[in-house]
């Protein structure tokens, strides 16, 4: 399984997926918890293009749902990707 770096010990303690849905992470090897900052929730931006302009521009609802899929996809690497855990 994935593990994410805790920026209390430094060692790679946290799962991605609690990363990733909890608000509050608990490191598995120091026991600290840490989350995401206050500016995090600017990564939701591309899943609500999908999810608001997609109706609106595409016709089929399949391709709404690919569409609103895709953007759900690109929130969660964004998320991983770019923002930081910190002390909670």
């Amino acid at each position: 399984m994935n593990m994410c770096r805790c920026p209390h010990c430094g060692e790679q303690g946290i799962t991605v997926l609690e990363r990733s849905i909890l608000p509050r992470a608990i490191c598995v090897l120091c026991g600290k918890t840490a989350g995401r900052p206050w500016w995090s929730f600017f990564t939701i931006i591309p899943m609500m293009i999908g999810f608001i302009v997609a109706p609106i521009v595409i016709d089929s609802a399949v391709y709404v749902a690919y569409a609103a899929t895709l953007m759900t996809i690109i929130t969660c690497l964004l998320d991983i990707t770019f923002i930081p855990l910190v002390k909670k």
